[in-house]
């Protein structure tokens, strides 16, 4: 699951075009719709909190580039419960973001190891005993009644 360096940088440059084009408009870039696009293609699973069904779309950020871009750019989150799920992640970034989010830490047994409620924009988080993470719109792992020590399966 490597990336090729030339990817990268061209992952790294369309991030960076489309954060700054129409800045101070939604344009096309930003808008629930061209958000929506960018995660179609994502795989999507759905997490059951002691056997009840989260009302979350979870989207599975599987491949590096959608690990890289994430939600970053938008100046909207399409819906209050689509969440973006990052395998394999003991920290992420909010650099690029344009509204706060809650990040939802789970250890290897999907056990909901901590909780941050409203990261604001350029921040770097980490949580060392994670195994991944769900990054949600701001208020929403409360309003999901998302607690620690919660156990999630996917």
């Amino acid at each position: 699951m490597r990336m090729k360096r030339s990817e990268l940088r061209e992952a790294l440059a369309e991030a960076q075009v489309r954060t700054t084009r129409n800045r101070g408009e939604l344009g096309s870039y930003g808008t629930k719709d061209s958000v929506e696009k960018r995660l179609s293609g994502l795989p999507k699973t759905k997490f059951k909190a002691q056997g009840n069904e989260l009302a979350l779309e979870v989207r599975v950020a599987d491949s590096m580039r959608s690990r890289l871009v994430g939600l970053a750019g938008n100046h909207v989150i399409p819906s209050t419960n689509l969440g973006l799920w990052f395998p394999r992640t003991q920290s992420v970034h909010t650099v690029g973001m344009r509204f706060d989010l809650d990040l939802i830490w789970l250890g290897s047994n999907g056990q909901v190891l901590r909780i941050d409620a409203s990261v604001p924009p350029r921040r770097v988080v980490c949580c060392w005993a994670a195994r991944s993470v769900i990054e949600v719109a701001s208020g929403m792992a409360a309003a999901h009644g998302l607690v620690n020590g919660l156990r999630l399966t996917a």
